[in-house]
């Protein structure tokens, strides 16, 4: 038996004798996004969901099989590379063992606190929270309502717009 040939890594040794290392992420720039607020949300959200389940020692595949959704799917969560609809969000929360929450309203459904919450807006109607998102508001009341499926770009924008915050929280004990 031959033995193998060990390749070392492409690059060149810095001064010290250690190979050179990749920089860290830039700061993303959220202002080319519709909306920047909630993209930054979105990614804060994200960010606390993948470091619970790195603490958790779960993988990826362990994932997939808790929550039923596709390892591309749940890869595109974690990376921001894509809106996922809001049960997938919640679904990958209740994983990880934590909650998505409206502070002051725990144990409540986001989507019912926020359409709740929407018409509040100090001097404007829904209607005009939806045209401030990006959405018609035939669409905003259909993702709303009960059994709707609005995507996280939606509920995260309507409540960045409406400023109610949306936090990520330990599992409450079921009732």
């Amino acid at each position: 038996m031959s033995a193998k040939k060990v390749v070392p890594p492409r690059g060149l040794r810095d001064a010290q004798g250690q190979w050179p290392r990749k920089p860290l992420r830039p700061e993303r720039d959220y202002s080319r996004w519709d909306n920047p607020a909630a993209a930054r949300l979105y990614m804060e959200l994200a960010g606390e969901l993948t470091g619970r389940r790195y603490a958790l020692g779960l993988s990826l595949r362990d994932l997939t099989a808790a929550t039923g959704r596709s390892l591309s799917t749940l890869t595109s969560l974690e990376q921001g590379s894509a809106w996922p609809s809001w049960a997938t969000l919640t679904d990958y929360a209740t994983a990880v063992g934590t909650d998505i929450v409206v502070p002051g309203h725990e144990g409540e459904d986001v989507l019912l606190v926020l359409r709740r919450l929407m018409p509040r807006r100090i001097g404007e109607s829904a209607r005009a929270v939806a045209w401030a998102v990006g959405v018609s508001p035939t669409t905003l009341y259909a993702r709303f309502r009960e059994g709707g499926r609005p995507s996280s770009r939606v509920v995260l924008a309507v409540a960045c717009d409406i400023g109610c915050p949306v936090l990520v929280t330990d599992a409450l004990p079921a009732r």
